[in-house]
């Protein structure tokens, strides 16, 4: 059974990643530090007939990341790791953020994707196939000065795949970032997790790292900069 692991699952596109790839059949593995929540997602996912194994995980600790990344890559392997963690400070400059709020949010929005890709590859390495995946944002390209550590970390996350496509160690591999260029919502998540099972299926000659999904919006007034 092949299997897809969330980093940084939640309510909103998580999800809804977590049922399009458990429709067909995939287990799934949703990890995120709030439990209760997480509990219950997996719960109404497994009522739909999905395989989602719910892992609590804060993945700002790193070695406990890094650990159980691996123990996913020896337990029938990893054909599909997607960072989707992320922290948003609406109407938060960065004068406001104290610094371990910006070290915090930087250990979620970047090194926890950086420590579970690297965590990752090895075993995908040995089995010769495996796909990476970030979720990505407008905001490497379009900076909001209220949203700085969000965004620092989405431009981050898009280096960090353009350098493992790059990396021979990953040449077998499918690296993609997904720069999703729309604001969450339920009606673009079923768009964007059918792309990311796109990602996933389509034929190895028409893999692109670097993917866009676009979706026409209007800045919120309470998140206008």
């Amino acid at each position: 059974m092949p299997k897809i692991v969330i980093v940084g699952s939640g309510p909103g596109l998580a999800k809804t990643v977590a049922g399009r790839f458990g429709a067909e059949g995939w287990r799934v593995v949703m990890m995120a530090r709030n439990g209760e929540r997480l509990e219950a997602e997996a719960a109404e996912l497994q009522g739909r007939g999905v395989d989602a194994v719910p892992v609590v995980c804060d993945v700002r600790d790193s070695g406990k990341l890094d650990a159980l990344i691996g123990a996913e890559s020896e337990d029938g392997g990893i054909d599909l790791l997607n960072h989707n963690a992320a922290i948003i400070r609406p109407n938060t400059p960065i004068l406001d953020t104290s610094i371990a709020d910006i070290e915090s949010d930087i250990a979620i929005n970047l090194t926890a994707g950086i420590v579970a890709a690297r965590a990752a590859i090895p075993g995908m390495r040995e089995r010769g196939s495996g796909t990476i995946l970030f979720s990505g944002g407008h905001l490497c390209f379009d900076p909001w000065p209220i949203m700085l550590t969000l965004g620092v970390g989405k431009a981050g996350l898009r280096n960090a795949a353009g350098a493992l496509a790059k990396d021979p160690a990953c040449k077998d591999l499918r690296i993609a970032y997904v720069n999703i260029h729309a604001l969450i919502a339920e009606e673009v998540n079923d768009e964007i997790a059918e792309l990311y099972w796109q990602i996933q299926t389509r034929p190895a000659s028409e893999h692109e790292w670097d993917m866009h999904y676009e979706k026409p919006y209007e800045i919120p007034a309470d998140m206008a900069s």
